[in-house]
């Protein structure tokens, strides 16, 4: 959202620069746990100056954020400046190590954003080509899924456009749709009838603004679309209305339905946002979330969050008080569960158990048990059910109750059958 229209190239994700593990990042001796906040365009850019902030901290290691939706290729245009975000591969190894995030989504880029449906030449895991190829960016993130449990799918930006003038069909969205599962497919990116995807719970969802609720029909999607990623353009103007837009489209959706939302610092149209339309936003989407309306909550976006993209100003960072913002109203509320696997019979250790936390119904993360068996998340307040699933063992489905700050522990008991 915002974009106006990517090119070649990303921006620099490395490595944290601050000291990590699966929760939480230390910064300044404060835990930033992984949760349901992230960025659309995440970056490891050094973050403007903030108070309470090291000197030269990048934007992840300042604020830890749990989710993340990155496109495939390096470079894309805000009001004439060229963003650049470095490599597609070195921004999703550190999106996907231990630490890195909660949840990724892939960013798929439609013809308005300069993407196209197909480009067979687009075809590489980790080397994407120009223009980006709509079914091979979902291949690409079907892909990774492998190798990256954290991938729960994509999302399509800029959709209700390029839906509407018939830039994308139903066609496409199947074709889309199949790539994203891991279906196999025919030489023109057709599904083969009766094969089985490899990635069939990856959730594909398109973003829906505001301006668009009037012509947007749910029943137009129903089958090829799993959710939606909800924005508010001509947010200055527009964020008094946010919940009770947003809940005229949850009405639209299924029970299952996949929602994020998204809140920008700067637009294309209105620049910097104004920072009580960030802030009230911000607080109405945790709100949605604490009580299990969506998914996750997107910021456009991390390279605006550096003095080296210039779209805000260090005076427009110091108004918006982001840091403060988060320290009074999200990490607070962020807890903890440090967890261990292990066999019901002999008490060993199982590695490599699949570990799924949820919130309700909506999945948190997906994550291995280590060679010792322990696993550990960041998570909400509330309570949390912990799915662990092993081959030779039977499935095992426990409660946890996390406090805001804290750690809860858990050990799992699997037993075979």
């Amino acid at each position: 959202p915002g974009g106006s229209g990517p090119r070649v190239a990303m921006l620099r994700s490395g490595h944290f620069l601050g000291i990590c593990c699966v929760v939480q990042c230390f910064v300044l001796g404060y835990a930033h746990r992984l949760g349901h906040l992230g960025l659309y365009h995440p970056s490891n850019s050094v973050v403007f100056a903030t108070p309470g902030v090291p000197a030269n901290a990048s934007v992840q290691e300042a604020f830890g954020f749990g989710t993340a939706a990155i496109m495939s290729n390096e470079t894309w245009f805000f009001k004439g400046h060229e963003v650049t975000e470095g490599s597609f591969s070195d921004r999703a190894q550190a999106l996907c190590a231990s630490g890195g995030s909660n949840q990724v989504w892939g960013m798929l880029l439609p013809p308005s954003e300069g993407g196209v449906i197909d480009n067979k030449e687009d075809t590489g895991t980790w080397t994407p080509k120009w223009p980006s190829g709509l079914i091979q960016s979902a291949q690409r993130f079907s892909e990774l899924r492998n190798t990256c449990l954290q991938v729960m799918g994509a999302v399509i930006d800029d959709f209700w456009s390029n839906w509407q003038n018939h830039a994308i069909t139903k066609d496409d969205l199947v074709r889309v749709r199949a790539a994203l599962k891991g279906h196999p497919v025919d030489p023109n990116g057709w599904p083969i009838e009766d094969a089985v995807g490899t990635t069939p719970d990856l959730k594909l969802i398109v973003v829906v603004y505001n301006g668009q609720l009037s012509s947007f029909n749910w029943t137009e999607l129903e089958g090829v679309v799993d959710g939606v990623s909800y924005w508010m353009w001509e947010q200055n103007t527009n964020y008094p209305n946010f919940t009770e837009t947003f809940r005229d489209l949850k009405a639209q959706l299924p029970p299952n339905a996949t929602i994020t939302v998204g809140d920008y610092t700067s637009d294309s149209h209105e620049g910097a946002a104004l920072p009580a339309g960030v802030n009230s936003i911000l607080s109405n989407a945790l709100d949605l979330y604490d009580s299990g309306d969506l998914d996750g909550i997107w910021l456009f976006s991390g390279p605006f969050m550096s003095p080296h993209a210039p779209v805000l100003t260090q005076a427009d960072w110091d108004a918006l008080g982001l840091y403060n913002t988060l320290e009074q109203t999200y990490w607070p509320r962020l807890g903890g569960v440090d967890g261990r696997v292990e066999d019901s019979s002999t008490g060993l250790a199982i590695a490599d158990a699949l570990v799924e936390p949820y919130r309700g119904t909506r999945l948190i993360t997906r994550q291995l048990t280590n060679q010792t068996g322990d696993f550990s998340f960041g998570a909400w307040e509330g309570t949390q059910t912990v799915a662990v699933t092993k081959t030779g063992y039977l499935p095992a489905t426990v409660q946890i109750d996390v406090t805001g700050g804290q750690d809860a522990h858990l050990t799992v008991k699997l037993t075979r059958g």
